[in-house]
């Protein structure tokens, strides 16, 4: 009962990790911030005062024809140009090989996709840095 009033009670960010853990983000901001890219729109997450973008793909899925060849340009289909698709969980990490520093999956060939984190607040400094 109380993890339920918890969760009525407190704006909350949850976040997945890469690991597949969950970190939640207590009295945060739980607005979808949305960005235009070439690769479609998408909706984050806000944390403190950056705006949080993950899994955006900026290349097509290097599998099949197109494993070990050069990145081919994600393509963004019409009925995919008219929605916003969600960019709130990370993508599967690339196979790597065990180095031993305990990096669990999940692994997937699939695995071209940005991770993105802006100031929440455009930068008023002429180079646009913050």
């Amino acid at each position: 009962m109380f993890l339920i009033w918890l969760f009525y009670a407190l704006p909350v960010t949850i976040v997945s990790g890469s690991s597949g853990s969950l970190y939640l983000f207590a009295n945060e901001s739980v607005d979808s911030p949305v960005v235009a890219t070439t690769s479609g729109k998408f909706a984050g997450f806000t944390i403190r005062q950056t705006n949080v973008w993950v899994g955006i793909p900026y290349a097509a899925p290097p599998v099949g024809a197109l494993r070990w060849q050069k990145a081919q340009p994600y393509v963004v289909t019409d009925s995919q140009n008219d929605i916003i698709r969600n960019a709130t969980y990370y993508s599967p990490f690339c196979p790597q090989i065990d180095r031993g520093d305990n990096t669990t999956g999940p692994f997937n060939e699939n695995c071209l996709y940005l991770n993105v984190w802006s100031p929440r607040t455009p930068s008023s400094e002429p180079n646009g840095y913050p």
